[in-house]
Parts: structure tokens; sequence; C-alpha cells
């Protein structure tokens, strides 16, 4: 993808150390053996590895990826045991995940795949975390599922589950 096609979709590339923080430190206190990343933070902050300065994915741990901004690029198949589309994301009824993030996601995916994606991920993670901060998505948590809300400076997460 060029750089102008990316400028035109907005890909919300993640810079925010919040971020980052929470993918990591959520995983490691939840001791997380299987993560589900949609949208690929991982590839979105710019990662070559499963390790951020400090913080480290270890390989032992099973990380799902769901490309939603980004071409796949051969490192993101080093860096993830699977990529997966949105749609064999939703084929898959046997599969569990410990957490699931959506981080910092275009503020119009939530909106358009609520309804199929969420019951799904209810049903097949322990933990979703999001920071989703829409009014509409936000009154649709609440309304649903017991919503956790979290705080890291200035940045607010929630966790379902």
């Amino acid at each position: 993808m060029k750089k102008a096609d990316a400028d035109a979709l907005q890909i919300p590339y993640i810079t925010s150390t919040n971020d980052i923080y929470v993918f990591f430190e959520l995983s490691r206190m939840y001791k997380a053996r299987s993560i589900l990343d949609i949208g690929m933070l991982l590839a979105r902050c710019g990662a070559l590895s499963r390790q951020v300065k400090d913080a480290v994915i270890s390989p032992d741990i099973f990380l799902c990826g769901i490309p939603l901004y980004l071409d796949v690029l051969p490192v993101h198949t080093k860096m993830y045991d699977c990529i997966a589309s949105f749609e064999e994301l939703l084929g898959d009824k046997d599969v569990f995940f410990d957490i699931v993030f959506m981080l910092d996601m275009d503020e119009n995916f939530l909106k358009e795949h609520k309804e199929r994606l969420l019951p799904y991920l209810v049903e097949h993670t322990a933990r979703i975390i999001l920071n989703d901060k829409s009014p509409e998505i936000l009154d649709y948590l609440k309304a649903r599922y017991p919503l956790t809300p979290m705080s890291v400076d200035d940045s607010t997460y929630f966790m379902i589950g």
C-alpha cells in the first residue's frame, strides 16, 4: 500500500505508549496463553517482533492477528502465529482466546460490526479490551455486557469479562 493510499484511509497507527503498555501489561497480568489482536496493534506500532522496548509476548503464547488497516508483510507472519480475516475468525466456532485487544480502532469499525462481532467475542474469549469512545458503542456495550473501565494516565479502556 502506498503512503498516499494509507493517508486516504486514515490508518490508525499506534503511537500511544498507554495502548502499548495496556497490550503487554494486561497480557502479562492475566497470564494470557492466547491473544487475539484485532487490528494488529504490534504491526501498527511499527514492531518487527513480539517485543516493544522491554515488553515481550513470549513465543509460547498463541498470537492471532486480524489485519484491518495494513497489508500483511512477511515480518508479520513471523510475529503472529496466525493471521486471519475477519470472516475467517467469525467462521471458527472452536477457537477460544484468553484476551482480545481492539485498541485505537477506526471509529466506524465497531459501529458496523458490533451485532456480529461482540456476541462472538463474548462467547469465544475470557476478556475483551477496547478503547472505543463513541457514545453509541459505549451505550450499546453497557446495555448488554458488564463493562469495567480502566484508566492509564489520560487514557480510558474498557474490559468485558
